[in-house]
């Protein structure tokens, strides 16, 4: 391989190009890419943000008040969370938790009463 081409590899791969993609342009093995430039670094690990937490009871009451003051069943008010209406009973017991409840809480003042 020319130098030219050793930079072109380098190029190819820091735009993300595979190595079988730099290999075919380049007219050599893939593995012949992995000795010229090396294993590819690892990705680093995604980090998610921490959530929100409310505690469960806090939920429930919230819930509850929420579909109480504009006259909903737990049918209604599943209808318009998305969800069934065994998860708003649920929820409303306290016997699941919600993983989103933080967001749920900040829904629930958007939808129109």
């Amino acid at each position: 391989m020319t130098p030219h081409q050793i930079t072109s590899a380098h190029r190819m791969r820091l735009k993300g190009r595979s190595d079988s993609d730099i290999a075919a342009q380049l007219g050599i093995t893939r593995q012949r890419v992995h000795q010229l430039l090396g294993k590819r670094p690892a990705k680093p690990p995604k980090v998610k943000p921490p959530r929100e937490t409310v505690a469960p009871s806090d939920f429930s009451a919230a819930l509850r008040g929420w579909r109480t003051s504009r006259g909903l069943s737990q049918s209604q008010a599943a209808r318009l969370l998305c969800v069934t209406t065994h998860t708003v009973a649920s929820w409303e017991q306290g016997v699941n938790g919600c993983s989103l409840a933080g967001a749920m809480l900040k829904l629930m003042d958007l939808l129109p009463e």
